[in-house]
Parts: structure tokens; sequence; C-alpha cells
């Protein structure tokens, strides 16, 4: 699978790492913010840590920075609320665009597929766990192997977030419109001449 754009250039996934960013460098920049979500999670019997912070150019630090706003979630939201912080809402809508209640759209599939296995590719400067970690690819390319693309792409090509597929290459950008359209015009009521 090829993908040749940044997760910023996603639309859902951009927006949800804008509000996950927004969230921690609220606390980041404030003491004060950050002792009072420490007590929270102490209360919550949570381990008291620090959020981490997003480096643009560091996509394990992307991971760290939603993995921890998820583990501590409870106490996040909390020390918001007491605050009575707009970002409150914003983290709600973050849990949303993160993957909903239980249920994912088949048309995120596929740019989260490109996404994943564009980040999973082992470059030699990752550390020997980052390396661990990027060997699900194998896993990934088994279990894709195993999904109609087929269908992904064509779900992925009706969402306004993704009509322009740039996780495929530009060839197949224009077999899936031709797909849909053979679609259409077979979906669609034929006219009998008398």
């Amino acid at each position: 699978m090829y993908c040749s754009h940044h997760i910023e250039d996603n639309p859902s996934f951009g927006n949800a790492f804008t509000k996950c960013r927004k969230i921690v460098g609220y606390f980041k920049h404030s003491p004060a913010n950050t002792m009072e979500l420490s007590r929270l999670q102490v209360a919550l019997r949570q381990v008291a840590e620090p959020l981490v912070q997003d480096v643009s150019k560091r996509w394990n630090l992307s991971l760290a920075m939603i993995t921890h706003l998820q583990q501590n979630w409870e106490a996040v939201k909390a020390t918001l609320d007491q605050q009575n912080v707009g970002d409150a809402e914003t983290a709600d809508n973050v849990t949303e665009l993160l993957g909903g209640d239980d249920l994912v759209s088949c048309s995120v599939v596929l740019p989260a597929l490109c996404h994943l296995n564009h980040t999973t590719e082992i470059s030699d400067d990752d550390p020997n766990y980052v390396v661990r970690f990027k060997t699900i690819k194998g896993d990934l390319a088994t279990r894709v192997a195993e999904t109609n693309i087929t269908w992904l792409k064509l779900a992925s090509v009706l969402d306004p977030r993704f009509k322009d597929i740039k996780c495929l290459p530009r060839g197949e950008r224009v077999e899936v419109w031709t797909r849909l359209e053979e679609m259409l015009q077979e979906a669609a009521p034929r006219r009998w001449i008398a």
C-alpha cells in the first residue's frame, strides 16, 4: 500500500491530532494544571504520570501522546471539567474522532491502514524497542490480505473526507472512480426501447 501524505493531511486524523496537541499543550504550559492532573490521577487510582507532548518529526511521540491521553482520559476530562475549560467539549470530540464508541466507518479503514503502513516503515534511526513495535507490519499485511480492499476503496471515495483517496497511487484512484461509475450505471433503471 502506498501513502504519500502525512497524518495532518488527512482531515479526520489531522483534526484529532490537532485537538490532542491542544489538550496536552494546555497541561504542559501550566504547572498548576499539571499538578491538578497529577492529583486527580492519584484520586482515580492511576499512575501519576505526565502527558507526552507530540513532536511532528517523531511519529512515535504521536503514538505516545495518544496512548497517554487514552490511559489518563478520566483524569484529563475531570481536570478540564473542574476548570470549566472549553476544551472539555473538545476532549469529547477527540474521543469520537479517534474511534467513536464501538464502531468504525469502513470509509476510514483504508486511510488508517495507509497511515499505519507508512508509519511502520523501519528506519536506521529507530531504537530497538521501536523496531520491535514496527514488526506489526507483517501481521498488518496478513490482515489486509484477508480484507475486501475493493469495497474499502469504494467506501473511502464516497466519504467526502477521503474522496480524493490520496492514500492510493494515481492509477488506482482512476480505477476506483471508474468502478464506481460502472456500478452506478448497472444500478440505474434500464429504459426499454419499444
